[in-house]
């Protein structure tokens, strides 16, 4: 069987984890053995602590470590400094990809997030996402480089398709997030019910990464005092420990919820494929291009209505996405047809 390495970033992040997971099955159902290069070069003390956390400790951290069950993990690592030795004679493919895997803002990213170690013809993306909509003087030259040796390019929003194209004279493909791959009955499979939780309780699903909007908080006492639904407030951002969810538990909370407000990605994502009314507002704190993954997924499966900045004055409890469902339907065929190309592979 040929063998395809993820690289990707590897948090404590509900999506993040998510769609490390949806890439791994993607690329398994496409026939091969799918692995997950590491990010750090950790003892066997180190992996035991945390492994040991996870079972003694029920907060977020630790779910998101026992999550990481369901990721196969490559032996070989490749770090911010380091990359193990014959890294390449291991693997038929390389696939970078989904997440913010080549945002150059964050300290960490180096090079070697392009895989400059592995010559071209192994190397390709899937929805890789720069985080950014511009790129400075500086960096331009460096980056067109490094994108250069990327004979498949594919990323996740549009401003990525003009990164590459300004940089590199290419047209990179829009591809749908791996997590978008699976379906809303896949994912329910795995969903859990968190602990703290009623079975037919009635919940708004509050899910921030920066602060709290105001306009959101308006929005939901609203909804509060006209339906007298409680508040199931996901993660507190000042103090993530105190959170008992996990991706399991994420997956959970918004399809039973009956109206899930965030700034989150992967929250508007989940809203969309399990069929439930949502508004993604700005995050605070946060420059407007980072929004360009939310406007190109609200673009492309007509959903501009649930942005609260779009000037709809639609019903916060609507969500009639048939038309989004049908376009998703082409998506999943577009990126797969990617994919095969990209990798050589023949339909059966």
């Amino acid at each position: 069987m040929k063998k395809a390495a993820i690289l990707t970033m590897v948090g404590y992040n509900f999506g993040n984890r998510l769609q490390n997971y949806a890439l791994q099955q993607i690329l398994s159902r496409m026939g091969y053995q799918a692995e997950t290069l590491q990010r750090t070069k950790d003892s066997l003390i180190t992996r035991g602590k945390r492994g040991l956390r996870a079972l003694l400790i029920k907060d977020f951290f630790s779910k998101c470590i026992k999550f990481n069950r369901r990721i196969n993990w490559s032996r070989y690592v490749v770090s911010t400094q380091y990359v193990s030795e014959s890294l390449e004679d291991n693997y038929d493919f390389f696939v970078m990809g989904s997440d913010q895997i080549w945002n150059i803002t964050f300290d960490f990213t180096t090079e070697n997030d392009f895989l400059s170690m592995v010559r071209p013809a192994k190397k390709l993306s899937y929805a890789a996402s720069f985080g950014t909509s511009q790129i400075t003087e500086e960096r331009k030259e460096w980056l067109a480089g490094l994108l250069n040796g990327i004979p498949h390019i594919s990323v996740r929003e549009e401003a990525g398709q003009q990164i590459v194209k300004e940089l590199t004279g290419r047209d990179a493909v829009l591809v749908i997030d791996p997590t978008l791959m699976l379906t809303a009955e896949e994912w329910r499979e795995m969903a859990v019910a968190p602990s703290d939780l009623g079975k037919e309780e009635h919940y708004i699903l509050t899910y921030f990464l920066g602060p709290e909007p105001q306009k959101a908080t308006e929005d939901k006492l609203k909804m509060i005092r006209e339906h007298g639904w409680r508040e199931y407030h996901l993660l507190d951002q000042m103090n993530p420990k105190s959170c008992k969810a996990g991706p399991l538990e994420f997956l959970y909370l918004i399809d039973h919820a009956d109206l899930v407000l965030t700034d989150s990605f992967h929250a508007c994502i989940f809203s969309f494929l399990f069929g439930k009314p949502f508004r993604v507002y700005p995050r605070e704190g946060k420059e407007t291009n980072m929004l360009s993954r939310i406007y190109t997924l609200l673009k492309m499966f007509f959903l501009e209505r649930k942005f609260s900045e779009s000037g709809w004055q639609d019903d916060l409890l609507e969500h009639d996405y048939s038309a989004g469902y049908e376009v998703l339907d082409g998506e999943r065929e577009k990126a797969r047809k990617y994919l095969e190309s990209a990798m050589e592979v023949k339909n059966k």
